[in-house]
This record gives C-alpha cells, structure tokens and sequence, in this order.
C-alpha cells in the first residue's frame, strides 16, 4: 500500500534501485489515445522517480505479421519484444497509472519473489480472478516460453477464449472472451505448472477500480500502487485528466 498525502500528489526526487532494471509497458492506439495520453504521461512520473524505463507502442502485430487478433492482445509480443532487455517487465493498461507517491515495485517484487505476479480482479466470482491489466513479469526462459503461448497459439486461444453454449445460453469460456481469458485459462488448469512461479495478489494491494475506494483510500492516506479505470471512455478521461492536472498544478511539467 502507499502512503497518500492529500489528493494522493507529492513531490519526490528520483529513486533508482540500480541493482534491478525494470521496463513498463504501454501500448494503446489513436482510439484510445485521449485518456492513453493522459494515463502515460502520469506513469511517466512514477517510472522517472524510480529510474523506470516506460515504453509504449501503438504498432499493430496481429493482422499484419500474425493472424488477426483484437488490439487487447498486442501486450504479449510487445512483453516479448521487450523483456528480454530487463530484468522485469511490467505491464499496465492504457486505462491505468501509478499514483505519483507509489513506493518502487521492486518492493512487491522482493516481498513475494516470484516470476509472474498477478493481480486479482474486484469480483471473485467464477475463480480465477485474475486481471491482466496489470502483469509483472520476470526474464526467464520459463516465463517468456509461457508469453509465446498467450502470443501465438492459436489453439489455446480457441480452447480458453471466445463463447460457449452453457444450458441454451452462449456464455464467455473463461468468464471472459479475449486475452485476460487465456490467462485465466492457464492459472485454472496450471498449464506449464504455472501456480508453481505466480503469485495472484489480492485486489487493493497492486491495483483498485473506483473512485469510491480511491476517497476512501485518501481518508486512510494510504493506497494501491495503481488507479485502474476500468470504466466507460468518458469516466477514463475525466480521472485521468484530473490527476494529471493535480501532478501539473504541483509543479510536474508534463
């Protein structure tokens, strides 16, 4: 959790653990680049505080050098362009940024020291709750061979995403129909035994949804690492805008 002062904005000077190198990771596209926009600059913040490299990507894979995917999946191959050049790579959703006054990750790295770190979604119901909006990921090989089957299996994607027909009525495979879905299907049946290098976080401790527990949060003045605004377009733009002006009005030239 992170310690919030009021509005959850503070001044830091940078922090760089030199001994770890970390990649974050964007990708987001002119469809989605309002609040993209918005949401990398705020990482930029956080990732230049801690000597974090922060990358981002709109180049299309799927539909071009492989078969057509939705924009959803292009995190994979960008994760394996990428991590091989890190000793962690880090994920985050275009709809999602670090709070400025987040502690490094490396600390949620070293308290649980596992490969792959999942992040729990807010509704527990039809388990595994796991949420890809955010995925740390560390270099190893066993790691980067389970990336490539999310990337470019096309047998597993048709095995755990999509739709199937459940009593009369056509229901998402894995409680969800595109990439977070494999990813589910993996932990579900521990493909690759990868229960045995992840660890799946509880909800509030990586990432939280609401602006409700956001309030709540600043009472405590503490919180998660990161906002995710799972959320309508214009709910992702308004948040992102507003936090964004918060870190400009502090004296962030961003």
């Amino acid at each position: 959790m992170t310690n919030l002062t009021q509005n959850g904005i503070c001044q830091h000077k940078k922090r760089q653990d030199n001994t770890t190198k970390i990649g974050v990771l964007m990708w987001y596209d002119s469809d989605i680049e309002p609040y993209g926009d918005n949401c990398y600059k705020i990482n930029k913040v956080y990732c230049k505080k801690h000597g974090y490299d922060l990358i981002k990507s709109s180049e299309r894979v799927y539909g071009s050098t492989l078969p057509f995917r939705k924009p959803h999946w292009e995190r994979y191959p960008l994760i394996l362009k990428h991590i091989k050049d890190y000793d962690y790579v880090i994920w985050i959703d275009a709809d999602a940024f670090f709070y400025n006054i987040s502690p490094p990750i490396i600390d949620l790295i070293n308290k649980y020291k596992k490969e792959i770190l999942f992040s729990e979604d807010d509704n527990p119901l039809n388990p595994p709750a796991v949420n890809s909006g955010v995925l740390i990921l560390k270099n190893t090989e066993r790691v980067i061979n389970i990336i490539e089957k999310w990337a470019y299996s096309e047998e597993l994607k048709d095995k755990y995403c999509g739709h199937k027909l459940v009593d009369g009525y056509l229901c998402p495979r894995m409680n969800w129909v595109e990439d977070q879905a494999i990813v589910r299907g993996f932990v579900k049946d521990n493909v690759d035994n990868i229960n045995e290098i992840s660890k799946l976080m509880p909800y509030l401790e990586l990432q939280h949804y609401n602006v409700s527990e956001r309030n709540f949060f600043a009472r405590l003045k503490k919180a998660p690492y990161i906002f995710h605004l799972a959320g309508e377009h214009k709910f992702r733009l308004k948040e992102s805008k507003e936090y964004l002006n918060k870190l400009r009005k502090v004296g962030y030239n961003i």
